[in-house]
């Protein structure tokens, strides 16, 4: 079982073990308390589908960009440009993407959806995935995710289970080791050999994560 990562701003334990966080505790419930965007995903095979056309589409387009700029001499597009492109790049593959499936009479996904897809996506190839509106909320001092469980605790004291940031353990395996590999961490390996690993992100929140 995975268990990380646990990020607290304020201060800096010595394990996300999920330690204090009752097993009961009641899953999000009204408005009011919520993140302005939820981490939780798009779900069913159209989500997926979708999903997976994004993450190999915009790839791809990212590393063509990057091919087009290094053979014109240009340099290379800043974190604004970059993500600017990006949602671009995934607002013309959702409409491809849509217009195919109702071509095939397949399902699709209401258009809500799919900006909940596109904004994984986004996370997921360019940020932190499904922890970027956590760790975007000011008022979250804590999260801790063990497996499929996601829990908060806000400043004020307050705290909430969320629905999963990822899909699978596996998903959460690999968001961490890409996490660790931009924070520099030399070692990329994390797995039961290795099972913990420790590091900051850009805005000095600590991650501490182990494999169990």
């Amino acid at each position: 079982m995975t268990r990380p990562p646990w990020h607290d701003p304020a201060r800096a334990p010595s394990a996300g073990n999920g330690a204090g966080w009752p097993a009961g505790l009641a899953r999000w419930d009204g408005p009011a308390p919520a993140p302005t965007d939820l981490p939780g995903r798009a779900s069913g095979s159209a989500a997926q589908a979708l999903r997976e056309r994004l993450r190999e589409g915009l790839r791809a387009a990212l590393a063509r960009r990057l091919r087009e700029d290094e053979d014109a001499g240009a340099p290379p597009l800043s974190a604004d440009a970059r993500a600017a492109f990006a949602r671009t790049v995934l607002s013309d593959l959702t409409e491809a993407h849509t217009t195919d499936q109702l071509g095939r009479g397949a399902p699709v996904l209401s258009p809500e959806d799919e900006r909940r897809v596109q904004g994984e996506v986004l996370a997921e190839v360019l940020g932190l995935g499904g922890l970027e509106p956590l760790l975007a909320d000011p008022s979250i001092e804590n999260i801790n995710i063990n497996g499929d469980r996601t829990f908060i605790r806000r400043a004020d004291g307050s705290r909430y289970r969320l629905p999963p940031i990822t899909g699978s353990d596996a998903e959460l395996v690999s968001l961490i080791r890409d996490l660790a590999a931009h924070a520099g961490v030399e070692e990329r390996r994390w797995d039961r050999g290795a099972p913990l690993v420790n590091f900051h992100l850009p805005d000095k929140s600590r991650v501490f994560a182990v494999m169990a």
